[in-house]
C-alpha cells in the first residue's frame, strides 16, 4: 500500500512538472542535463531521450561556442556565463539564486538573437549526487517591450533623438560625477536661424524634415559617448562629456560647417545654426550653465547668426 502510494506521489509530480510552463533542469558541474521538464524538451526542440547527459550551451546553440567552433564549457567567454557559475556555485558553495535575469546570445533558425530568462538555482540530491535544479522562464518579449517602452520615453518622437527630460537627468548626473570626481564637461545650445521662414516657405511638414535631417546631421558628426537632445522647438542641446572649452569650440565649428553643407531643395538656400557653448564649472547648477549658454546662443543670433560664440566663464559672472 505504501509503495502504490509512493508511485502515485512520483507520477502526480512528474505530471505537475511536465505541465509546468517554467523549464525545469537538473544539471551537474559540467552543466550536463540530468533530468528536465516537456517544457524544457520543447524550448531545445529535440526528443528528451536525445538530451540528458549533453551540455546546456550545445543544445541551445550557444553564439560564443558556435562562433568558437567549440564545446559547451570550452570558450574564452564560458567564464562569464552567469548560469553556468550560478549552477556551480549551487553545488560546490550550496549557494542560492533567485530569480536573477540572465541576457544571453543563442542562434535560433541560423540568426543570433538575444534572449532574455528569468532563472532560479538551488543544490538538491538527485540519484545520490550534488546537483542543481534550474528554474528557467523566457522572458524575452517582456524584456523587449520594457526596452521599447524606456527607449520610446528619453526620446523625441520627431527626429529620434533623445528629448529634453532625459538630457537634463543626465546633466544633473555629471554635475553630481564632476563635483565627486573633478571631472569635466561641456554644453552647447543649437538653434537653427531663420527656422520661422522655412515653416513658411515649406509648411510644417518640410520644417519638420529640416529639424530631422539637421539632427541627424549632428547626431553623425558627434562621439558614442556624447549625449544629444532637442531642447524644443527647433533648438538642440548637446552634452560633452570630458570636454574642455577648446575641444568644444573645434566640435561647434564642426557641427556648424556640417549643417551648413546640407541641400535642401525645398528651401532654395543653406540651413545654418548658431551655437552657444560653455564649460561647466564646479559648483554651478543646471540652470546656471544652461542659463550661460543661452546667452551664448542669443550672442550668436545678435552678432549676425551661422557662427559659434563662448558664454562667460561662471566666475567672471560671480565676480561681477
Amino acid at each position: 500500500m505504501k509503495l502504490k502510494k509512493l508511485k502515485t506521489q512520483k507520477e502526480f509530480l512528474e505530471i505537475l512538472m511536465d505541465n509546468l510552463e517554467t523549464k525545469m533542469f537538473v544539471f551537474n558541474e559540467d552543466m550536463e542535463i540530468q533530468e528536465l521538464n516537456k517544457s524544457s524538451g520543447k524550448m531545445i526542440s529535440l526528443d528528451l531521450n536525445d538530451i540528458y547527459g549533453k551540455k546546456c550551451g550545445d543544445l541551445l546553440q550557444c553564439a560564443n561556442a558556435l562562433e568558437e567552433n567549440k564545446g559547451c564549457g570550452e570558450t574564452s567567454k564560458c567564464h562569464e556565463c552567469h548560469l553556468r557559475n550560478s549552477v556551480y556555485d549551487s553545488i560546490s558553495k550550496n549557494s542560492h539564486t533567485n530569480k536573477k535575469i540572465l541576457s544571453r546570445e543563442d542562434y535560433v533558425c541560423g540568426k543570433k538573437e538575444e534572449k532574455f530568462f528569468l532563472y532560479s538555482s538551488k543544490k538538491i540530491a538527485y540519484n545520490n549526487k550534488d546537483m542543481s535544479l534550474v528554474l528557467i522562464d523566457d522572458i524575452t518579449e517582456i524584456e523587449k517591450s520594457r526596452k521599447k517602452l524606456h527607449e520610446l520615453s528619453i526620446t523625441d518622437e520627431l527626429t529620434g533623438i533623445y528629448n529634453r527630460r532625459f538630457i537634463f537627468e543626465s546633466i544633473k548626473k555629471e554635475i553630481s560625477r564632476s563635483e565627486r570626481n573633478g571631472g569635466i564637461y561641456s554644453l552647447m545650445l543649437i538653434d537653427i536661424d531663420f527656422f520661422k521662414k522655412v515653416n513658411d516657405l515649406c509648411g510644417h511638414l518640410g520644417g519638420d524634415e529640416v529639424l530631422k535631417n539637421v539632427a541627424s546631421e549632428i547626431k553623425n558628426n558627434i562621439r558614442n559617448m556624447d549625449l544629444f537632445g532637442r531642447f524644443g522647438g527647433e533648438e538642440f542641446i548637446l552634452l560633452l562629456p570630458e570636454t574642455d572649452l577648446e575641444l568644444a569650440l573645434l566640435c561647434a565649428e564642426r557641427l556648424r560647417k556640417a549643417v551648413e553643407s546640407i541641400t535642401f531643395p525645398k528651401v532654395g538656400h543653406p540651413v545654418t545654426v548658431s551655437i552657444g557653448v560653455g564649460q561647466y564649472s564646479i559648483g554651478e547648477t543646471l540652470d546656471d550653465i544652461l542659463d550661460r549658454v543661452d546667452k551664448a546662443l542669443y550672442k550668436a543670433k545678435n552678432n549676425g547668426r551661422n557662427r559659434v560664440e563662448v558664454s562667460e566663464n561662471a566666475k567672471t559672472l560671480q565676480d561681477s
